[in-house]
């Protein structure tokens, strides 16, 4: 009895102690997310930030506990929701839907409180070249008819830009430079409003893509005349590039998040895992950016990394070259 006393007091202790250890694990367990992932959209509604960042949010709920929601923080061109999202609170509550335009393009003609040191990437959703646009009325039908108006009256013709080195904005001024051109400028902080100024008259030409040019097509109320890539946009499989042309313009926009610098890593790696899952296998989200016109481009973090230095050291030679036009 004796034995069997001490063997019952020592399956107990035993037992005891690995309640505890489970306990103390459960305990160690990172449980995040706690509460809703804002995502952060740094310029208007309805503009490539707002779509793409919602097309994400929307297709979240099967991948993690909590609900992505996209949150929009205009203004500045983007500086202002890029500067929230750099002084937010590490945790992985809270990331930016960003472009390049505001990330890697306008810290290197104006002063923006925040750095690229000041995140650490998550993952590229897409990435998406340019499309040269005017109006569906317009009486120019070709790049060649645009450039001579341009060249019969410099710096007339009202360009719309986000703001100063812009994605859009690199990518006209780029153009610019290579037909020997100039353009008046205007801003209007982002693609929404873009939209909204070429379709009312107010701006001329406009460098956008395909998402928000598709929508105008059947309508007649746009019309594309080339686009700013290395080739054929699928979706306007008969707009020429500006290669073909015979002008040397590339200029893209991609849109990636990114997470405060000082965010745990083991949080920002199950965040990629996430946004993977959705961008690479989702049937839903596929289908939506294909109703946009759009295709997927993923990278992890780690590529995004790599992308993004390759990024700021060619458009850095671009600007320089453009005299920061």
């Amino acid at each position: 009895m004796a034995i069997n006393a001490r063997r019952l007091v020592t399956a107990v202790v035993v037992a005891c102690a690995l309640v505890g250890v489970a306990g103390s694990e459960g305990q160690a367990a990172d449980p995040f997310p706690t509460r809703p992932v804002q995502l952060v959209v740094v310029y208007p509604a309805g503009g490539g930030n707002d779509l793409y960042c919602r097309a994400v949010a929307s297709a979240a709920s099967d991948y993690i506990e909590q609900p992505l929601v996209a949150v929009i923080k205009s203004g500045g061109g983007g500086a202002v929701g890029t500067d929230f999202v750099a002084k937010a609170k590490p945790d992985g509550h809270t990331l930016a839907c960003v472009d390049n335009g505001a990330l890697v393009l306008m810290p290197q003609v104006q002063k923006v409180p925040y750095s690229r040191a000041d995140f650490v990437p998550v993952a590229l959703i897409t990435r998406i070249p340019f499309v040269l646009t005017v109006r569906g009325d317009s009486p120019w039908k070709s790049v060649q008819e645009l450039v001579n108006e341009a060249k019969q009256n410099p710096g007339k013709v009202n360009a719309a830009i986000v703001g100063l080195m812009s994605s859009d904005h690199y990518a006209m001024a780029l153009f610019a430079e290579r037909a020997g051109i100039k353009f008046n400028y205007v801003t209007y902080g982002g693609g929404g409003p873009k939209v909204k100024a070429m379709l009312s008259g107010e701006s001329k030409v406009d460098m956008l893509f395909p998402a928000l040019i598709v929508p105008h097509l059947k309508a007649g109320t746009m019309r594309p005349l080339a686009v700013a890539g290395a080739k054929r946009a699928p979706e306007l499989p008969e707009v020429p590039t500006f290669k073909e042309l015979g002008l040397d313009v590339e200029g893209y926009i991609w849109i990636a998040l990114y997470a405060p610098k000082a965010t745990p890593a083991d949080r920002v790696e199950k965040l990629r895992r996430v946004v993977e899952k959705i961008v690479t296998q989702d049937a839903s989200f596929k289908a939506l950016m294909s109703r946009m016109g759009q295709s997927v481009d993923f990278m992890n973090g780690e590529q995004l990394a790599r992308f993004e230095e390759e990024e700021a050291r060619k458009s850095a030679e671009v600007i320089k070259g453009l005299g920061k036009k």
